[in-house]
């Protein structure tokens, strides 16, 4: 299992390039500041839908999906 501190480092680039701070994108995916810290932390594991939310959010392809969420979303 990737480090925790970089398990998201992909995920957290995308949020930067697509112009949201992490309150904002929080907002965005409808969830809390500390719900979305533990997310990209690994704290937490993300659901699929709020995976796909994301990847929606940030125009993340489909194909794509696996470069960001590998092995860390939940049912």
């Amino acid at each position: 299992m990737p480090n925790p501190n970089q398990r998201f480092k992909q995920l957290r680039r995308a949020i930067q390039d697509a112009g949201y701070h992490d309150r904002d994108f929080a907002a965005a995916m409808g969830v809390s500041g500390p719900v979305m810290s533990n997310r990209l932390s690994g704290k937490a594991p993300w659901m699929v839908s709020e995976a796909l939310k994301a990847c929606e959010l940030l125009h993340i392809p489909p194909e794509d999906f696996c470069i960001y969420f590998k092995d860390c979303v939940t049912r």
